[in-house]
This record gives C-alpha cells, sequence and structure tokens, in this order.
C-alpha cells in the first residue's frame, strides 16, 4: 500500500497525530507499506500503542484494586511458609491443627479481598453501554432495527466517517453491504468512489471486509521481524492508500 498525504493533520488526537509525524515528519508526501519487515513501520506502530497507553492505561485500571490481591499473594506466601516452619519444628499431633488454621485463614482471607474488589468504575460501564450501543447500529442491516438508535441518514461522508470503527468492531462488511444497498437503489451515485482509495472497489461490502484484512495483513506483516529460523515475511499488495478514522459522535 501506498499512503499519500492530501492535507495538513491538524487537531487530530495524539495516537492519529503520532502516525502521521512517523509516516511524513522526514518532509516525505507518501509511505509505503510493502508487507515485507520494515523497521519504521514496527517503530510507527510501537510508538501508537504507546500513546493509546499513556492515555487510557489510568482510565482501564480504574477500579482494579491490584494492590489487595498483590498484598493478598503475599501474605498466602508467608502463610505457606510459616505452616511450613512450623509443621518442621512440632510432633505430627498438631498436623491437622495447624492445617485447620491455615485453611479457615485463607478462607477470611479471600472473603475479605473479595470484598474489597471493586465493580468496574460508572464511567467504565458508560462506556461500555456506548460502544455496545454503536456497535449494534453499525452490525444492523434491517431498516426497522435501524429506527431505534435514530440513526443519521447514510451519506457518503457517514459511511466513510464510521467505516474504520466498523473495522475496528468486526462489523465492516455488514456496514459495506448497508451503503452497497444505498448504491443499488439508486439513492447513492453509482460511480461513488471514496476520496482517498485509489484502486478497484466492486462491491462495498467485500471492498470493507479486503481493505480490513489486506491491509492489516500488510501493517503485520510489516512491522513483524523475521524470525531467526528464517522463514518468508508477508506479501504487500498494490493500490491506493488506506484513509485515516475521523473522531465525533452522532
Amino acid at each position: 500500500y501506498t499512503i499519500e498525504k492530501l492535507k495538513p493533520g491538524s487537531g487530530l488526537p495524539r495516537e492519529e497525530q503520532e502516525l502521521l509525524n512517523h509516516m511524513f515528519g522526514s518532509g516525505s508526501d507518501s509511505f509505503e507499506i510493502t508487507g515485507s519487515y520494515d523497521p519504521s513501520v514496527q517503530s510507527m506502530a510501537s510508538a501508537f500503542r504507546g500513546k493509546l497507553r499513556d492515555q487510557w492505561s489510568g482510565f482501564i485500571s480504574k477500579g482494579n484494586n491490584w494492590k489487595f490481591w498483590l498484598l493478598a499473594l503475599f501474605t498466602l506466601i508467608v502463610g505457606v511458609i510459616a505452616l511450613l516452619v512450623l509443621h518442621a519444628s512440632f510432633d505430627g499431633d498438631y498436623d491437622l491443627l495447624f492445617f485447620g488454621g491455615f485453611v479457615a485463614a485463607n478462607l477470611i482471607l479471600f472473603f475479605t479481598y473479595a470484598r474489597l474488589i471493586r465493580k468496574p468504575s460508572i464511567e467504565k460501564l458508560a462506556l461500555r453501554a456506548k460502544l455496545k450501543g454503536f456497535k449494534m447500529y453499525l452490525s444492523t442491516a434491517e431498516e426497522k432495527q435501524l429506527q431505534h438508535f435514530n440513526p443519521p441518514a447514510m451519506t457518503p461522508e457517514v459511511f466513510e466517517k464510521y467505516l474504520p470503527y466498523a473495522i475496528a468492531f468486526g462489523v465492516e462488511e455488514i456496514w459495506g453491504e448497508r451503503f452497497q444497498d444505498l448504491i443499488a437503489r439508486a439513492v447513492v451515485n453509482p460511480s461513488y468512489r471514496p476520496g482517498w482509495y485509489n484502486g478497484s472497489i466492486g462491491n462495498f461490502g467485500s471492498f470493507s471486509s479486503h481493505l480490513n484484512s489486506s491491509f492489516g495483513s500488510s501493517v503485520s506483516s510489516s512491522s513483524t521481524p523475521p524470525s531467526s529460523s528464517g522463514g518468508s515475511g508477508g506479501g504487500g499488495s498494490s493500490g491506493g492508500g488506506g484513509g485515516g478514522g475521523g473522531g465525533g459522535g452522532w
């Protein structure tokens, strides 16, 4: 794939700005992803994931009392060591007593920490509900069912805007077929082609699915170093560059 810079990037999320900087930071207006290992693609992918972690790690870990689990694990280890020491120090008559005490202590510990571990935060639950609803909207093919979501009218702009999200949710083929249906009914001009893609499209359902699998495979192969034992890398595919995901809600 050849990705070409069509316009300056401004107001992008930090992770998207990071991608832009890696691809076009040297002043070039094009970037090649061939499907063969390329350290620059690996660096770009790592930086992208790093930006996402920096932004969302606090939110993701919110509500997870992992420190309590560390304390419980430490206490359990100390208890096991103490049990072994006591077992070696006393006669066998006390084995059952020590074992019973150890089991009782661990049960108390379990129920105590089960109570301390909090449920997911309200923010997480709210975001999860929004994502679930958005996925349902993107993956719903029946017109009557769509009306429950009070969706925006499907236009080329809406299709392009939400295509990256459909790919992320794994429902890009359904999303593409919905747009293809508008073309079949002449609601959208049959000659329409996305301005950010240069290549054969055909059916938008299969195009969306192919874009995900082909482009994703090329990025994966280009960002994965070849194994030391040998083997061939993934093959690249020719054609136009992919488009970036637009933000915003509806």
